[in-house]
């Protein structure tokens, strides 16, 4: 030590020595004078090996550390502070993660610089943790960025991934906790565990009671370390095929004072400490909240999707509708007129086989105009009460021709009986296009299962399907083991037109069709299908206990299908047609008086009050609609009954009345001409 150096014993060498601490002393050219053992201990060297060397050599280095506060300090005499990091250094040779340099200037007696005190903390841990603060704020930001992008499952995956990162680990899992609190159930692996477990994954339940020390932390209701898995008495096997076990941080997610999660990481290469179980807790609040965001999400799109999807169904629904109304009209033309005509001729006249090949391709245009019209929800219904059980069994006989031979049926009913209220030729209607639908899907062999069953649904169910209450409903099941579909087709499988057959082979409406019948009938219908795993179709119907009401007309008897002269009323707004039924009352017999507006018609019921004994009449029409008309006639000629004539019948008319006479377009012309002579005076019938 140079003569005129200041003595170690005068600022206390045993107090510097024993410093935990680095303490160094330098001269003006920074070779140490003297180190304390912390110092020693920190760079491997004895004391003796230290003195005289500069200290940057001491410790590696070929030049001072950049920024070195020991230069300054000896050029200023101000005391010097410096943070030494890789980040800010040519050459970082330390195990330690970076230092804070602290130096103050020694003087001689006369007061000049002599040399410095350094004294040198190791600051590992701070930057450690300033480093995984600033990686866990930038794996929150990467979630962040990704959120919008990906689904619940995605969501979690990424979190786990993350956690895994965060901590150095090399598995990472989420639980869920079920309700029962005894339940675990496997929601997700991470990528890495994922790749290397062949365990079974997601959707595996546990009881955890049975679980092994993985749910410790479920048990204690605290996070859980276990740094030494090997050593632990109470551990149990694991799967076969599960990735070996080091160790593992296992920490709990509490909501409202209920456990409902777990996120667990390990095998760390070295033990997991508390900022471990710091970020991992973190992150496993952060997963609860963005999966249940997540699936709040996905609610809310499928909510929005479904309501989409009613509304595009009701506007389809409106247009069919209206394209069934009006071919209806033309229809009821088109049949009358063959009809007169094949009256008026001989059936061995050659004419005559050729109009019979024009009626049945009209009736069966009319059919497809009744499909049209009940997936509009605009066929006229005669609903009853019907168990339903009764009605499939009464079906199935036909069911098992219509499907075929090379088809299996299976009937389980509901050990109690069904009540709905519904139009029993409808329901027969959608059996049969389901079990069709089913057929088709199945081809060359397979098995076709019809069930019942009883549900209930509260408001946040039902909220899925607009326009439905709660409450108790039936479950009509049609189930196939055919080639299912995807989720596209099954988005589209109820609109009508769609099919997914070849040219030729059906019509696109056989779905849809049920779909309008069971919404007309106060119902829902839904699907679950997958590609090669077959389709269900559940049709819910609102279950009914009242006694069944009585059908329009059945107890009405025959009456003669010709007139005796009576005047009739007849309005009608499409002149083809008001012609027809004009020609086709008069040759029944009745004297007609026919009007193509209702104000026409109000004109002709004021100068005929006397005479007209029926009122026949379109239902949708300019100026008056049907009912409208009938009540103001009514004012004219008290006590007059009313046919409706309608090629469909909304929104300005229920045909489901018991009082209402309603006919639909097209008929035929005895159907017609029975109707009317039903409902003159004198006769059993409706009243209006």
């Amino acid at each position: 030590m140079p003569t005129n150096f200041p003595d170690i014993t005068a600022i206390g060498s045993d107090v510097l020595a024993a410093l935990p601490v680095l303490v160094d002393i330098q001269d003006r050219e920074h070779r140490i004078q003297w180190a304390n053992r912390a110092y020693c201990a920190a760079v491997g060297l004895d004391l003796a090996d230290i003195v005289g060397r500069r200290c940057y050599e001491v410790r590696g280095l070929s030049e001072e550390c950049r920024g070195c506060p020991v230069a300054e300090t000896l050029r200023t005499g101000a005391p010097g502070r410096a943070e030494l990091l890789p980040e800010n250094q040519p050459a970082w040779p330390f195990p330690q993660a970076g230092w804070v340099s602290r130096s103050q200037a020694l003087r001689d007696e006369s007061g000049a610089i002599v040399g410095a005190i350094e004294i040198v903390e190791d600051i590992t841990a701070h930057v450690l943790a300033v480093q995984r603060q600033d990686r866990s704020r930038d794996a929150l930001l990467r979630l962040f960025n990704r959120s919008a992008t990906l689904d619940a499952k995605q969501m979690l995956r990424a979190i786990l991934d993350e956690a895994e990162d965060l901590t150095g680990s090399t598995i990472g899992f989420y639980h869920f906790v079920e309700e029962d609190q005894v339940t675990l159930s496997l929601q997700m692996w991470s990528t890495n565990t994922a790749k290397t477990c062949t365990a079974p994954g997601a959707g595996t339940r546990y009881p955890i009671a049975h679980a092994g020390v993985w749910v410790d932390c479920v048990r204690a209701g605290r996070p859980v370390v276990h740094n030494d898995y090997a050593s632990l008495p109470h551990k149990k096997g694991l799967p076969e095929g599960h990735a070996p076990v080091l160790r593992e941080l296992v920490v709990p997610v509490v909501r409202a004072g209920k456990l409902v999660a777990i996120l667990g990481v390990g095998n760390k290469p070295d033990p997991y400490d508390d900022r471990d179980v710091a970020c991992v807790s973190q992150l496993a609040d952060l997963a609860w909240e963005a999966v249940g965001r997540k699936n709040a999400e996905e609610r809310h799109r499928e909510l929005q999707a479904k309501f989409d999807h009613a509304q595009k169904m009701e506007s389809v629904g409106r247009l069919a509708g209206g394209v069934a109304h009006d071919f209806n009209n033309m229809l009821s033309v088109i049949l009358g007129q063959v009809e007169l005509a094949l009256g008026d001729l001989d059936p061995a006249d050659p004419l005559h086989a050729g109009l019979g090949e024009v009626r049945r391709a009209a009736q069966r245009s009319a059919d497809l105009t009744r499909q049209l019209l009940g997936f509009a929800r605009q066929q006229p219904m005669q609903p009853r009460v019907l168990d339903l059980n009764e009605t499939v069994g009464d079906m199935l006989k036909m069911l098992r021709r219509l499907i075929g031979e090379h088809i299996a049926l299976r009937w389980e009913p509901h050990r109690e009986p069904m009540p709905v209220l519904a139009d029993p030729t409808q329901v027969d209607q959608v059996l049969a296009n389901l079990c069709v639908n089913a057929r088709d899907a199945i081809g060359d062999g397979g098995t076709v299962t019809i069930a019942t069953g009883c549900v209930e649904f509260g408001a946040d169910v039902v909220d899925e399907y607009p326009h439905f209450q709660p409450g108790r409903y039936v479950v009509l099941t049609v189930a196939d083991d055919g080639c299912g579909v995807d989720e596209a087709t099954r988005a589209k499988i109820f609109e009508p037109f769609f099919t997914t057959k070849g040219l030729g082979q059906g019509t696109g409406l056989g779905l849809s069709t049920v779909y309008g019948i069971v919404r007309q009938n106060g119902g829902f219908a839904d699907v679950d299908s997958v590609p090669g795993e077959g389709a269900t179709f559940r049709i819910y119907l609102p279950r009914h206990e009242a006694a069944a009401r009585p059908e329009i007309g059945a107890d009405a008897g025959p009456g003669p299908a010709r007139g005796g002269g009576e005047m009739v009323l007849l309005v009608e707004d499409e002149e083809m047609i008001l012609n027809f039924e004009t020609s086709l009352l008069t040759r029944l017999g009745y004297r007609v008086l026919s009007a193509l507006t209702p104000l026409a018609a109000l004109e002709l019921a004021r100068r005929h009050r006397d005479e007209i004994a029926l009122l026949v009449t379109d239902v949708i029409m300019p100026e008056l609609n049907g009912p409208e008309l009938a009540t103001r006639v009514e004012e004219l000629v008290p006590g007059i009954r009313t046919l409706f004539l309608s090629g469909y019948t909304a929104d300005n008319f229920a045909s489901d009345e018991a009082e209402i006479a309603f006919l639909q377009k097209p008929f035929q012309a005895d159907e017609f001409a029975a109707r009317v002579r039903e409902l003159l005076p004198g006769r059993r019938g409706p009243r209006p």
